[in-house]
């Protein structure tokens, strides 16, 4: 009976090895299947990505851009003349509150500037770093102010 016993626990033993080495080959099968065949379903986080690579830091020169596309100098970046008003524009735009940023605009409080406008990044601030002053450098329009706050995924790298 012992030996019986014995034949039981070494058999039982054998089933659980296959079992768990079968699992990890499942495992194994399927990670290798979908690094090969899912496609790249987060596209949008890689843009974001690689647009905060792009970022200027504090001092360097580049231009201002709001597109995917940092090639695509199309529309314009809404700033803020102070760290203060580009905070009223976040809330509004938060809010769909139109009325509300063309009534900073009326006031001056906020402004456009071209995309692709040259700039250098002078100062940042929010919530670990997540607005940018800068000062515009190059533009058509000389009625602008020379300094201004963006969101810091605005002020990139020129490509």
């Amino acid at each position: 009976m012992e030996k019986e016993n014995n034949k039981n626990k070494w058999t039982l033993k054998k089933i659980g090895f296959v079992v768990l080495f079968g699992f990890f080959v499942i495992i194994v099968i399927a990670a290798l299947s979908e690094d090969s065949t899912t496609p790249n379903i987060n596209t949008t986080q890689n843009v974001n990505e690689l647009k905060t690579a792009a970022t200027l830091s504090i001092g360097e020169e580049g231009i201002l851009n709001n597109n995917d596309d940092p090639n695509n100098c199309e529309g314009k970046v809404l700033m803020g003349a102070t760290e203060d008003d580009f905070n009223a524009i976040t809330k509004s735009s938060i809010a769909k509150d139109e009325e509300g940023l063309l009534e900073l605009m009326m006031r001056g409080q906020a402004f456009l500037v071209d995309n692709c406008t040259r700039i250098r990044k002078i100062d940042s601030a929010g919530t670990f770093g997540s607005i940018a002053k800068i000062r515009i450098l190059e533009t058509q329009d000389t009625s602008l102010p020379s300094t201004g706050w963006v969101a810091y995924e605005f002020a990139i790298k020129k490509p």
